[in-house]
């Protein structure tokens, strides 16, 4: 009968752990691998995200200000330019009110019997063309004050040369109708003066509402992205 030698199993190193690879050991330790790699990247995220939001937060704070910031500030300057119109409709209405006048009494002198009363009514427009310059003056840019101003003065002028002619029966229709040409020219240049401040607020309001819609896109485009 034939035997068959069985040879004596290699005894380990002492002090040594002998360690089993299996592929169920790799798995798990792989797994185990892949879920903290998970979790890191998930962290990673999450403080990312929150990162975004905060900056969209922040974005979507600063928009709303400056938002509001936008409407002040149109409004202020919408508010400004239209008292500068105001102020040089002002100034026209009152210079028309005397030039009226003063061509009145030059056109139908016999007209104006109580000559006492229109002298006191000469002197209260000189005052009023006066108040009226002195409230809206701070309004007007410098072109127009300095319009304003010599109006203010041709009007106080042509006022004075009728109460002069109506106390010495000097001065005659031609001064008159010279004063009454120079305050219609004056005028005139007045309303080129406000026809140019209301293209100026047009203008003005156009260039902001581009400019807004501009800055406004790029915002949302940032907090898109």
């Amino acid at each position: 009968m034939k035997t068959t030698a069985r040879l004596p199993a290699q005894a380990s190193a002492p002090g040594t752990i002998r360690i089993v690879e299996t592929p169920i050991v790799v798995a798990m330790v792989t797994s185990g691998v892949a879920l903290a790699t998970a979790a890191i990247q998930l962290l990673n995220q999450n403080r990312q995200n929150a990162k975004i939001e905060k900056l969209k937060a922040d974005l979507n704070r600063g928009s709303a200000l400056q938002l509001e910031y936008f409407k002040a500030l149109m409004a202020f300057q919408v508010e400004g330019r239209s008292k500068r119109l105001q102020s040089i409709g002002n100034m026209i209405e009152v210079s028309q009110t005397i030039k009226d006048k003063v061509r009145l009494i030059s056109d139908h002198p016999r007209s104006f019997p109580y000559r006492e009363h229109l002298k006191r009514e000469l002197t209260s427009l000189q005052d009023r063309v006066s108040q009226v310059f002195a409230a809206n003056q701070i309004s007007i840019d410098d072109i127009a004050w300095k319009i304003a101003h010599t109006l203010k003065n041709e009007c106080i002028s042509g006022l004075q040369l009728v109460i002069d002619s109506e106390a010495h029966s000097t001065g005659g229709p031609e001064p008159v109708a010279e004063k009454i040409e120079r305050i219609s020219i004056l005028q005139g240049e007045l309303r080129i003066a406000g026809r140019e401040t209301i293209e100026e607020i047009s203008g003005a309001i156009a260039r902001d509402i581009k400019a807004e819609s501009v800055r406004s896109k790029s915002a949302a485009n940032i907090i898109q992205n």
